[in-house]
């Protein structure tokens, strides 16, 4: 929810528009009231006027019916998946949303039943196996896959030691960047990408202040992989632009 509320601020901080009677102006003040409903709703004090206010402006930001955002004016990420094309009775994909697949008959497995990750992993996983088999002679007692949900991830421990719980990877990036000043960030996301969302980085790296000047953001026509199609060459020349900072 906070994501939809940073990108509705952003919107109402445009200034894409010379006049102030233009569309930019109106678009800044029909987005500034659902931004101060959000915060409203942060609180634990939304009234009936900024529900009614938040939730007009969610409908046309997500698509979705009032219905299907319900009271609590609480979408998740894979609601919003589920929820989109429902009426087409097609799921979007988490990982690229320009994928879909029907709503009916998913296993519920995160990547082999996703929309976008069910399509393209299972090519890396048979070049893998090729590789291990015709050019490094290995053999494996088991297959290999992209991600294990069902054993492995179920057995990781997720606890940290020596921060604060819940404390946001973004903290340790910053003392990293004050330890060493010459480390600069590229922030390279997806528009489709329902799972690590080009608002959500930006967010997170806001809020531990870090220099603007050494972070760079940079958002690509794609989804969770951007070095797969027509986004490989120019998110390959930006990761080439940070290395030459280095230098």
């Amino acid at each position: 929810m906070q994501h939809i509320l940073e990108a509705i601020q952003a919107g109402a901080s445009g200034d894409d528009c010379a006049g102030e009677g233009g569309p930019a102006a109106g678009k800044r003040r029909r987005s500034a009231e659902p931004a101060a409903a959000l915060t409203a709703k942060a609180q634990g004090t939304p009234s009936d006027a900024d529900k009614t206010a938040l939730l007009e402006n969610l409908t046309a930001y997500t698509g979705l019916s009032v219905e299907a955002i319900g009271d609590d004016l609480a979408i998740s990420e894979r609601e919003f998946a589920k929820l989109l094309l429902k009426d087409e009775g097609l799921e979007a994909g988490m990982y690229d949303s320009r994928y879909t697949l029907p709503l009916a008959n998913s296993g519920g497995d995160p990547v082999a039943d996703d929309p976008a990750m069910g399509r393209y992993v299972p090519g890396f996983v048979s070049a893998f196996h090729q590789m291990l088999r015709d050019d490094l002679n290995v053999s494996l007692a088991r297959p290999y896959a992209a991600i294990m949900w069902k054993d492995l991830l179920q057995s990781w421990n997720w606890k940290r030691g020596g921060v604060a719980e819940g404390q946001s990877y973004a903290v340790d990036l910053s003392w990293a960047m004050r330890r060493n000043e010459d480390l600069h960030v590229l922030v390279a996301s997806g528009y489709y990408d329902l799972v690590t969302t080009p608002v959500g980085a930006a967010e997170s790296l806001g809020a531990v202040g870090i220099p603007e000047y050494r972070i760079t953001f940079r958002n690509y026509e794609s989804g969770h992989m951007l070095y797969l199609g027509d986004t490989a060459e120019s998110f390959a020349n930006d990761v080439r632009v940070l290395i030459e900072k280095a230098k």
